[in-house]
């Protein structure tokens, strides 16, 4: 994380650039479930929480994708991502957390009013 910071602080890299794929580095930390490098992206580089990847994937995503609570409750209680996203095929965040038996996730999603389908 001392590299982040560092190319942030004092490189003025941006932490929204996406790798080839569209993938950012908030996405790729909350689907790694890297809870402090999702709040400093959050909190010190300002990341945009709903930046989409080329398929329209956010970080909340990710971490939903991969039953990572803790960062999606953060993603959503403090950096205010939205629950009701959908990709442009409409693949929707209770799919993903439903498709992978993120059941935690799915019952979270709910409570902040995931939509079922898009």
């Amino acid at each position: 994380m001392v590299a982040a910071k560092c190319l942030v602080e004092e490189g003025n890299a941006d932490v929204d650039k996406a790798m080839n794929r569209g993938c950012n580095p908030l996405y790729i930390a909350s689907k790694r479930g890297y809870l402090k490098v999702v709040k400093w992206l959050v909190e010190e580089g300002k990341a945009d929480v709903d930046k989409a990847a080329y398929d329209g994937t956010t970080a909340l995503f990710g971490a939903s994708g991969t039953g990572f609570l803790k960062a999606a409750k953060y993603l959503v209680e403090k950096g205010k991502a939205e629950v009701d996203k959908a990709t442009g095929k409409g693949v929707t965040l209770l799919y993903i957390a439903e498709a992978d038996s993120n059941e935690e996730i799915v019952k979270y999603l709910k409570r902040k009013g995931a939509i079922e389908e898009n």
